[in-house]
């Protein structure tokens, strides 16, 4: 008897198919567990060197990904994960994380986003982010859910050190039959040669088709 037959004597294993459509080797999108280059189950795509913004108020990507015409389906749930660490000058500037997803990088509709009271000349404190998206709607009125939560040290107020996202309250249909690129950004509110945003981990999960 095989150990499959022991523990579960009923059932049968499904062959996994996931995340998203087939692609070459190593590149960011491919089925859950062929990519061997990755050896991520649901990640479909990752930074491999550390993203910088500073002085500038230029809105940046931090990590995206560009979806397939047609791919999504409701319900279809995204996981966006980042970390790095926040400087900041004596006069403290405005912070704003956004996600979204549009036809094109840094002008989509936003899904959700946070703007964290940041402290003063702050040196390398940490910070992190992780937000859900679910897609809610398909075809040329595609809608999506997002929320979450960014955390760090980044702030002495306890309210601002864990500061949560929610969904736009901003419906704006999105045409899911096109490819479509989701990403987080960042974007400071002050140029200033102090103020300086470091990401070092990102990477965007499908968890569920």
């Amino acid at each position: 008897m095989t150990i499959q037959n022991i523990l579960l004597p009923n059932a049968t294993i499904a062959m996994d198919d996931t995340p998203m459509t087939k692609s070459s080797s190593g590149s960011s999108i491919n089925f859950a567990r062929e990519d061997h280059n990755h050896q991520s189950p649901g990640g479909i795509v990752s930074i491999t060197s550390t993203k910088t913004v500073t002085n500038s108020i230029v809105e940046t990507q931090l990590v995206g990904v560009t979806i397939p015409a047609n791919f999504l389906n409701v319900g279809t749930t995204f996981i966006v994960r980042a970390s790095g660490a926040i400087s900041t000058a004596s006069t403290a500037p405005v912070s704003t994380w956004r996600i979204r997803i549009g036809s094109y990088t840094l002008t989509g509709y936003i899904i959700t986003s946070t703007v964290p009271v940041v402290d003063k000349s702050l040196t390398q404190k940490p910070w992190s982010i992780q937000v859900i998206i679910t897609t809610t709607g398909t075809g040329t009125a595609g809608s999506f859910m997002g929320s979450g939560t960014i955390q760090g040290e980044y702030s002495t107020t306890l309210a601002q050190a864990v500061k949560g996202l929610l969904p736009s309250p901003v419906v704006t249909p999105i045409n899911t039959t096109v490819p479509l690129m989701l990403e987080l950004t960042f974007q400071l509110g002050t140029a200033n040669a102090a103020n300086t945003l470091v990401c070092y981990n990102a990477v965007i999960e499908v968890v569920k088709m």
